[in-house]
């Protein structure tokens, strides 16, 4: 019976200690730097953002200084499906610096961060 005890006793605090752990990922609304575009060479360019909560990798394809395609290679996300969206939405507009996908913020925002790493590594070379 003690044995039976001791180990629902471990077992509980096994479980306090696993919800806290889980309540302290605070996920992470990045701050996003604009790039130019034109100063990206031709190409398809991989970039990966965490948030601490959501995981993104895109594909990133410029010719002749524009974005023309996005592809979301991976995306780990709670409810933040619709955020995939501003893919679309930075084409269009050429820029990063667009408006969250509502109710998608930290997808949005993890979403850009992924785009502008794999085109800031471009330009930095």
């Amino acid at each position: 019976m003690k044995k039976k005890l001791g180990n629902l006793v471990v077992l509980a605090f096994a479980v306090v200690v696993l919800f806290a752990f889980i309540g302290c990922a605070r996920p992470v609304v990045f701050p996003i730097e604009n790039v130019d575009f034109a100063s990206v060479p031709n190409g398809t360019f991989t970039g990966y953002a965490n948030n601490g909560i959501v995981r993104v990798r895109v594909a990133v394809t410029v010719v002749d200084g524009a974005v023309t395609d996005i592809a979301i290679l991976e995306h780990r996300q709670g409810r933040g499906r619709q955020a995939e969206a501003i893919a679309s939405v930075v084409i269009h507009a050429q820029s990063l610096e667009v408006d969250a996908i509502a109710s998608a913020t930290y997808s949005s925002s993890t979403i850009l961060k992924a785009i502008e790493n794999a085109l800031l590594r471009q330009v930095e070379k």
